[in-house]
């Protein structure tokens, strides 16, 4: 038995445990409504089949070891490419698996992405479908460019003991204060 100042474990994933507050246990539920209406549209709209498929986390096949790079659109993906670029330069050897939150984005890396890449829509930020994605891909890092900072695909990512990277991003002082005291940022 863990003794009462030892940090709480994940059970099925045996890595210590995000504190979940009450506010983003009511976001995960109202997320996952959110998200399948947004799906649904998506399938009346006339989503493709693998658009669908990646919102749900089935995304296409990856080699290993792969760094998950996710952005909101082009303007994030230029910034991940570059940083792919680096890391390459120096010798890392990597599938880089790109998710963007639309069309746009997809349509940049197909552009300029380069060789040894996957790119798909990024899963809705629906636990189980963030889970999928995430056991499909078995990435090695997860890279978030700017602001996309989903709950759901930290906390799951978190849950794997896969390391999280938040590139050229903004938090304010307050927020940090609050996270650091939450003991959720290092």
């Amino acid at each position: 038995m863990a003794s009462p100042s030892a940090p709480a474990q994940d059970a099925q994933y045996n890595c210590p445990a995000i504190p979940v507050t009450a506010l983003e246990r009511l976001y995960g539920a109202l997320a996952q409504g959110a998200f399948v209406v947004a799906l649904l549209a998506a399938k009346l709209r006339g989503a493709s089949a693998s658009e669908l498929n990646s919102r749900t986390g089935l995304m296409p096949e990856g080699e290993a070891p792969l760094l998950w790079f996710h952005g909101a659109s082009a303007g994030e993906m230029a910034a991940a490419i570059s940083l792919v670029g680096v890391l390459r330069n120096r010798g890392f050897h990597f599938t880089a698996g790109y998710t963007v939150t639309n069309q746009a984005g997809l349509e940049y890396l197909a552009t300029a992405g380069g060789s040894g890449q996957i790119a798909a829509l990024a899963p809705f930020d629906v636990s189980s479908w963030i889970g999928r994605a995430l056991d499909g891909w078995r990435p090695v890092a997860l890279f978030l460019i700017e602001t996309e900072l989903w709950p759901g695909l930290i906390l799951e990512t978190h849950r794997r003991g896969v390391p999280i990277f938040s590139v050229s991003s903004r938090i304010y002082r307050r927020d940090m204060r609050k996270m650091k005291s939450n003991g959720n940022v290092s």
